[in-house]
């Protein structure tokens, strides 16, 4: 679905085990923006944790995706949705220097 956003057209031949940053420049309103849009590498797995996590904390918007087909990958982005919201939260919590007790901020 990256490459159809960036591209307009559907690419049949593609890996979904690959993780890839695309930048996309385009006009809204009139004004330049510009998208870094981090395409994953499918499903993360247990040990892949940290590198969730680190991601969640690199983007500022997210788009989930499932498939209609299978119960499991929507039962997964109700999962990353659930992380996304709390890793935000807390680094809301930080910034404004409301972090754990005990801690110096």
């Amino acid at each position: 679905m990256v490459v159809r956003f960036i591209t307009r057209r559907y690419i049949g031949e593609y890996d979904p085990n690959l993780e890839k940053v695309y930048s996309f420049h385009t006009v809204i309103c009139g004004e330049p923006v510009a998208f870094e849009i981090l395409d994953t590498a499918g499903q993360p797995n247990e040990g892949e944790c940290v590198r969730l996590e680190a991601n969640i904390r690199w983007a500022e918007a997210f788009v989930l995706m499932y498939s209609v087909t299978d119960k499991c990958s929507f039962d997964e982005c109700n999962r990353l949705k659930f992380l996304i919201n709390y890793n935000k939260r807390r680094r809301n919590l930080r910034g404004r220097g409301m972090g754990t007790i005990g801690s110096t901020g």
